[in-house]
C-alpha cells in the first residue's frame, strides 16, 4: 500500500503554467557579470555536516487502503455495529453525474470490487457543482442494526416551493432480509407524535450539513446548517430546523417514527409556533461534522465559519453556539438587537483563523485507536480547502485546549471514518481515495530532535550563520515564486557518494539526507531561513528559523506564527504547512528541476559566470548524463525577453503548479504546468468551483482580466482567496501585471497541446 507522509514542516507556495516549452539558449541570471567559463566550480565539494537526520518527533502518515476501489464524491465512510468485516462509503451524487449511493464491500486490502447498498435514480437527488452542500449527506445505522435491519439516510430532494428548488428529508430504510442491500419499498420520512414529517425547504444551495449519529444514549442526532441565507440569525431562536443539533427518539410506541426524548432541554418550556422540542442546541453555521467520543459520550463538532473562523465546539445539552451573531471567540456586530459578549453563548474550545490556505473545518473523531498511544483521547480534524490535520489537546496542568498540527493530507479532505476498532481513516473527495491514519515508525524516537539554532544545524557557518557550510551549493531559477518582495539565496547539500536523478520531465529527485536551504531578506536584513530536508526514511520536511534583530543566529519557529518587519507582516510557516505546496504530485521539490537552472548564474566561490546544468554535470551531481544543455528547455524569467505568454506561463509554474495539477490537492480541473496552454488546462472559459467569482466570471476570460478567477485570486488580499494562500500578504505588482496583459492579449481560448500519445 502507498503511503503519503507528514513531516513537521514550513516553506512557501508554487504555482503553475501552460504553453509550449521555449528549449532555446538559457538565460542569465541578472547581476551574473564576471569571467564567464565552462564552469561555475571545478570540484564537488565535501558535504562532512549538512545532512538530514533520523525523525526526531512522532509524527503520522496516510496509508491507502482498498486501492483497487475509487469512489465519486465521496463523503463519509462507516461500518456496521458489530460487523467489522464489511464498509460503507457514502457517495454524495452530482447534477448531471454519478447518482447518490452507497456502496458496501469486503473489509480486504485485496478487495477490487463494491455491490451497492442503495443506488438513487440519476438527479433524483439535487446536488453537485456549484453548491457542494447537497446530495446524499447523512447515514447512520441502528444500533440494534443487527436485528432490526434499519438505518437513517439525510439528503436533498426536488421542491417547488423552495427557490433553490431544494428541500432536506431524514428518512428510514430497513435492509432487505436476504441481500444486503436496502429495500426501497421500506422508504419512510420520519414523522413525528404530533404528525409533523421531518423535512423543510432549504432557501439556498449552501450549508445543509445533514450530519446523522446515535449517541451513548441510544438517540439519534441531526445537525442542520443555516441554509446559506446571509441575513438573518437562524441559529438565535428554536423556531426551524436551520442552524441546529436535534436529538429524537427513534423507537417510540405508536404509529410514529420519531418522539422527543422527554429530557431534551426545550421539553419543559412553552413552544411558540415553530419551535422545536427537537432541538438540542442551536446557533451553529455549519457543523460539518459531528460525533461521539466512543469512552465518554462526548459529542463534538467542526462548524464551518464565516469571515475569520473555523471552530471546534464541545457540543452541550441546550447549548447557544453563538452563530449568527458569533463567529469563533468575537461578536460579529451584526446584530446590535443580541446581546454579545453574552455569558449564555457558549465559546468553541479551540479556533483557527483563516489564511495560509486554511478554510472550511472538517470535524473528526476523538482518537481511541490502539496503533498511535501517542493520540489516544485527542480530537482530529481537517480543514478542506488546506488539506491540515490536526489535534486538540488539553495543558495537563491548566487544562487549556490548543491545536496541535499533525500534517498535510495533499488533497481535500471531505471526512473522517473510523472503524469499530477506534482506528481512523480519511476521505479524499476529488480522487475517491481512502486513507488510514498510521504512525511513523522511528528506530530511535527523540534521539535527532532538530536543532533549535540555525547555527547548529551544520548547514550554515557556525561562527557567521548568514552563510552557508563548506558542503552546500548554491543555485538560482528561471522563474521565482512570488515571496512578498523578499530576496531569497539558494542552496542545496546532497550526502557524500549520492547523486541526483533527473525524471523524463526534468524534475529532480534527491537522495535521502538532502537538504534545500532558502534565505529570506527584506531589505538589507534576514528574517527567515527555511531547511527543507529529506529524512532517511525519504519522507519530506521542512524547518524554518527566525533571525534575531541583532542578525547574530535564528531560532527554530515551532508553529505558525506572524511579526511585523518594517511595514509589512512576515509569516512564518508552521511545520505542517511544508506539505501544503510541497506536494506528492509535484514530486515535493519545487524549484530545482532542469528548466529552472538552465541558465547562467555568478559563483560567488570562483567569480566566474557560467551554466548550472554544466557546472553540476560537470562536478558529478547527476546520475546519468543529462546530454545537450542547449537543448534542454528553460523556464522565462518574469522581465525576461520570451513572449507575453511563456512568461506568463513560467510565472503560473513558479507560483501555481505545486498544487494545480494532476493529483494534485487542488479542487477543480486547472493543470497549470508550463507545458499545457491555456487551452488545454482545463482554465480558458471553465467555470470557476464554487462561490469563487461573480457572476459571468470564468477561470480564464479572454480579454478580461477582470472576469478572470486567476487574476482575481492573484490580486486579493482576503485570506480566504488569497493565490498563492500560504505565508502571501502582498500583491505582486510584476507579476499581476504580467498575467492580465497576457489575459488581455488573448482573444480566444488557443489550443490544446498535440497529443504525445
Amino acid at each position: 500500500m502507498r503511503s503519503i507522509v507528514y513531516g513537521f514542516a514550513p516553506v512557501a507556495v508554487a504555482l503553475v503554467a501552460f504553453c509550449s516549452i521555449d528549449c532555446s539558449s538559457s538565460s542569465p541570471s541578472p547581476g551574473a557579470t564576471g569571467p564567464k567559463g565552462p564552469f561555475g566550480i571545478d570540484t564537488r565539494p565535501t558535504n562532512g555536516t549538512c545532512r538530514a537526520p533520523e525523525r526526531g518527533a512522532a509524527g503520522i502518515k496516510l496509508t491507502r487502503v482498498f486501492p483497487n476501489l475509487t469512489f465519486d464524491a465521496p463523503l463519509y465512510m462507516v461500518q456496521a455495529p458489530g460487523d467489522p468485516s464489511k464498509w460503507y462509503v457514502v457517495e454524495q451524487g452530482m447534477d448531471n453525474g454519478p447518482a447518490a449511493g452507497i456502496h458496501v464491500f469486503d473489509n480486504r486490502q485485496d478487495v477490487d470490487s463494491t455491490r451497492d447498498f442503495i443506488r438513487f435514480k440519476p438527479n433524483e437527488i439535487p446536488s453537485g457543482v456549484p453548491s457542494n452542500e447537497a446530495g446524499l449527506l447523512g447515514f447512520a445505522f441502528h444500533p440494534d442494526y443487527a436485528n432490526n435491519r434499519t438505518v437513517y439516510l439525510s439528503y436533498t430532494l426536488h421542491s417547488p416551493t423552495s427557490r433553490a428548488d431544494m428541500k432536506s428529508v431524514v428518512k428510514r430504510f430497513k435492509r432487505k432480509t436476504v441481500l444486503n442491500e436496502l429495500d426501497r419499498g421500506t422508504e419512510e420520512t420520519l414523522i413525528s407524535e404530533d404528525k409533523r414529517p421531518l423535512e423543510f425547504d432549504q432557501p439556498d444551495i449552501e450549508h445543509k450539513n445533514t450530519s446523522l449519529a446515535f449517541g451513548n444514549d441510544g438517540k439519534l442526532y441531526i445537525g442542520f446548517g443555516d441554509g446559506g441565507e446571509e441575513d438573518g440569525a437562524k441559529g438565535q431562536d428554536i423556531k426551524g430546523y436551520f442552524a441546529k443539533i436535534l436529538r429524537i427518539e427513534v423507537d417510540p410506541a405508536g404509529g410514529s417514527t420519531y418522539k422527543v426524548p422527554t429530557d431534551n432541554p426545550w421539553v419543559e418550556h412553552p413552544l411558540g409556533v415553530g419551535e422545536l422540542k427537537e432541538t438540542w442546541a442551536r446557533g451553529f453555521r455549519n457543523p460539518w461534522r459531528f460525533s461521539f467520543d466512543k469512552v465518554t459520550g462526548e459529542l463534538w463538532a467542526g462548524d464551518v465559519g464565516d469571515d475569520k473562523y473555523e471552530e471546534v465546539n464541545l457540543i452541550e445539552k441546550g447549548g447557544n453556539y453563538g452563530w449568527r451573531i458569533k463567529e469563533g471567540f468575537d461578536c460579529t456586530k451584526r446584530f446590535p438587537e443580541f446581546k454579545c459578549p453574552d455569558p449564555t453563548l457558549k465559546d468553541p474550545v479551540v479556533a483557527y483563523e483563516h489564511g495560509n490556505g486554511d478554510r472550511g473545518i472538517i470535524g473528526g473523531y476523538v482518537y481511541r485507536g490502539k496503533n498511535i498511544p501517542a493520540l489516544v483521547g485527542s480530537y482530529i480534524f481537517s480543514d478542506l480547502s488546506s488539506g491540515r490535520i490536526s489535534r486538540m489537546v488539553r495543558d495537563p496542568k491548566t487544562g487549556a485546549a490548543s491545536i496541535e498540527d499533525l500534517g498535510m493530507a495533499g488533497f481535500n479532505v471531505s471526512s473522517f471514518g473510523e472503524g469499530l476498532d477506534g482506528e481512523l481513516y480519511v476521505i479524499d473527495y476529488i480522487h475517491g481515495r481512502l486513507y488510514r491514519i498510521d504512525p511513523v515508525p522511528f528506530s530511535d524516537p527523540g534521539s535527532a530532535a532538530f536543532p533549535r539554532a540555525l547555527s547548529a544545524t551544520g548547514c550554515v557557518n557556525p561562527q557567521n550563520p548568514k552563510e552557508p557550510a563548506a558542503g552546500l551549493i548554491p543555485y538560482d531559477i528561471n522563474a521565482a515564486l512570488w515571496s512578498d518582495g523578499a530576496g531569497k539565496k539558494r542552496w542545496f547539500a546532497i550526502p557524500d557518494g549520492t547523486t541526483i536523478k533527473v525524471a523524463e520531465d526534468g524534475d529532480w529527485d534527491f537522495p535521502n539526507g538532502s537538504v534545500l536551504m532558502k534565505q529570506f531578506s527584506i531589505g538589507d536584513k534576514l528574517v527567515e531561513t527555511r531547511l527543507f530536508v529529506r529524512h532517511q526514511d525519504g519522507e519530506w520536511a521542512g524547518y524554518t528559523y527566525e533571525w534575531n534583530d541583532a542578525q547574530t543566529d535564528a531560532t527554530l519557529v515551532p508553529a505558525i506564527k506572524t511579526k511585523k518587519v518594517g511595514t509589512q507582516d512576515w509569516t512564518y510557516p508552521g511545520r505542517s504547512h511544508c506539505l501544503q505546496c510541497h506536494t506528492a504530485a509535484a514530486g515535493r521539490t519545487l524549484g530545482p528541476e532542469s528548466a529552472q537552472l538552465n541558465m547562467d548564474m555568478l559563483y560567488p566561490g570562483t567569480g566566474r559566470v557560467a551554466n548550472q546544468l554544466s557546472t553540476l554535470e560537470h562536478i558529478g551531481m547527476f546520475s546519468a548524463p543529462l546530454g545537450d544543455v542547449s537543448a534542454i528547455a528553460h523556464y522565462a524569467k518574469i522581465d525576461g525577453t520570451e513572449s507575453l505568454e511563456v512568461r506568463a506561463r513560467s510565472y503560473l509554474h513558479a507560483n501555481c503548479a505545486g498544487c494545480h495539477r494532476p493529483e494534485g490537492p487542488s479542487i477543480g480541473p486547472m493543470d497549470l504546468r508550463f507545458a499545457m496552454t491555456a487551452g488545454g488546462a482545463g482554465l480558458c472559459n471553465v467555470e470557476p468551483f464554487g462561490e469563487i467569482g461573480e457572476a459571468g466570471s470564468k477561470l480564464l476570460v479572454p480579454g478580461q482580466p477582470a472576469k478572470s478567477v486567476i487574476s482575481r485570486r492573484i490580486h486579493t488580499t482576503d485570506p480566504g482567496l488569497r493565490m498563492p494562500p500560504l505565508a502571501s500578504r502582498v500583491v505582486h505588482p510584476e507579476g499581476t501585471r504580467l498575467i492580465d496583459d497576457w489575459i488581455t492579449s488573448l482573444t480566444t481560448c488557443p489550443p490544446p497541446p498535440p497529443s504525445t500519445e
